[in-house]
């Protein structure tokens, strides 16, 4: 469209860097149209409620992470101001203290931003201080790293070769640190490499206490193919992951998420055991119904699950 008065032409953008709100299924379905790319992931809720909507959900939404990551610069910005109400609902009345409150915000958050930009000034630091060039490039690290990490490092007084020799036995993990070896990088590198590990740990005991037990685990890619547990019904009742023991194709397998690692339970073969989709049963037969004079065998009382009757 040819803009009739002054200004820029207007032009098609490729991708917004808008706000919350274009993450509605209204305004992707609008901008998709347009061939204008998302940059919003799904909000959680979203993503939570899609599987309880079975076929009908959809498959999940995809955005441009390069995009996203621009935008998280904007985004947090302006939750660092929504924090000043006054700045996020407008409800000063004179400029002049609109204008006062956006200053005191950038001023309080100054030494915040000067923290995470240490390691961009050593020279001038170390100059300034009168402490080695070494020491504040590791305080500019250590900075950085979570508390428990950090601790640890300045406790140890540790050293970038003696934290690579933690790591040794991981070839990925050392060539990761000794890529990302400047005060600001390795300190995340490092962060990473420890959560890595301790998330290798906690999947490695609890893939040890599932074969103990004489569970059936299956891959991360396979199982993430199948019903889960949480999704599945039977006679009427909700599965769950002590019920669903008894049956035949009960599986599990290994996630590791936001919240992280965990067991998962499936089954590799719902519809020849009767279970069907708790939320809806696209795609599944019905679940076979008593005749006269018989009862329905509780849940919690089946020995295993037996497939329905094909006589």
């Amino acid at each position: 469209m040819v803009r009739l008065g002054p200004g820029r032409p207007r032009t098609r953008p490729t991708a917004i860097l808008g706000d919350r709100a274009y993450c509605s299924k209204a305004i992707r379905a609008h901008l998709r149209s347009r061939g204008i790319a998302a940059v919003i992931p799904e909000p959680r809720d979203q993503q939570a409620h899609r599987p309880r909507r079975g076929d009908e959900g959809g498959r999940p939404i995809s955005y441009d992470r390069g995009f996203h990551k621009k935008r998280n610069v904007v985004e947090g910005s302006f939750a660092l101001l929504e924090q000043w109400c006054g700045l996020a609902t407008r409800y000063d009345e004179h400029a002049l203290i609109y204008r006062g409150a956006a200053v005191l915000a950038a001023v309080l958050s100054w030494p915040e931003r000067e923290r995470h930009a240490l390691g961009e000034s050593i020279a001038r630091v170390a100059t300034s201080t009168g402490l080695g060039r070494k020491r504040v490039a590791k305080a500019a690290g250590v900075a950085r790293l979570d508390e428990a990490t950090a601790a640890a490092v300045t406790a140890a007084n540790l050293t970038l070769d003696q934290v690579v020799a933690v790591y040794a036995e991981d070839p990925d993990t050392t060539a990761a640190l000794m890529e990302a070896a400047t005060p600001g990088q390795s300190a995340h590198a490092l962060t990473r490499a420890k959560r890595a590990r301790e998330e290798a740990e906690r999947a490695a005991a609890l893939l040890a206490q599932l074969t103990e037990a004489g569970r059936r685990v299956l891959d991360a890619a396979d199982g993430g193919q199948l019903s889960r547990i949480s999704q599945l019904a039977h006679d009427g009742a909700d599965l769950t992951a002590g019920s669903h023991v008894a049956c035949e194709e009960s599986a599990v397998y290994l996630s590791n998420s936001w919240n992280g690692v965990s067991a998962v339970g499936v089954c590799t073969d719902p519809a020849t055991y009767g279970h069907a989709n708790r939320y809806s049963r696209i795609g599944m037969p019905p679940i076979p119904r008593p005749s006269v004079g018989s009862s329905v065998t509780p849940l919690g009382q089946l020995a295993g699950f037996i497939p329905p009757s094909t006589a």
